[in-house]
């Protein structure tokens, strides 16, 4: 994507298997992407590949929202160049079992990654999420905002991981994960 343009992308899988999807950012303007998934038959994976080049920014926007209760997987693997943005919104609102893996990777100065996302479980399922940043250069920002909604005997785990490698200078990790249980059977 090398324009300021704005992407709907709406995936509805009708058959369990691991989808691939890549992108590349350039240039500096600034694309817009909203990821839409409606539907998804049982154990589908989808994996996202990000590479957001020099002085590039993406805004990408995920909404999850369906009422079947088969288990789904999103893995978010995202690479951050010199002086690149990556502006996150995540809205996971589903009755099965989730797994979601965000895992960037912060590769040069000035590099910045900001999330913010609610996922919200609604009945008697387990939700796995993992945010992890990278900080493998001095001079890097990861913000993670992540808000928890657990309901109807469900189960919600949440890992937050901000690595700063040695060496990697004036780089600032702050992940803040918040919670709300409403009944005594589910948990976070």
């Amino acid at each position: 994507f090398d324009s300021s343009s704005t992407y709907k992308i709406i995936y509805l899988f009708s058959s369990a298997q691991t989808f691939n999807v890549s992108y590349e950012v350039i240039g500096k303007d600034v694309p817009t992407i909203y990821q839409f998934v409606l539907q998804a038959e049982n154990k589908t994976q989808l994996h996202c590949h990000i590479d957001i080049k020099k002085e590039a920014t993406l805004h990408l926007y995920q909404f999850l929202m369906y009422k079947k209760t088969n288990a789904f997987s999103l893995y978010n693997k995202i690479s951050l160049a010199k002086s690149s943005n990556l502006f996150l919104h995540n809205m996971f609102a589903l009755f099965g079992d989730f797994d979601y893996t965000l895992q960037t990777k912060l590769q040069a100065e000035n590099a910045n990654v900001k999330l913010q996302s609610v996922n919200i479980n609604h009945q008697d399922s387990k939700h796995s999420l993992a945010f992890i940043a990278e900080h493998n250069v001095g001079e890097t920002t990861s913000e993670f905002k992540a808000y928890h909604i657990a309901k109807n005997g469900s189960q919600t785990y949440v890992k937050t991981n901000g690595v700063i490698k040695k060496g990697a200078k004036k780089s600032s990790a702050q992940h803040n994960t918040k919670g709300i249980i409403i009944d005594k059977k589910s948990y976070i």
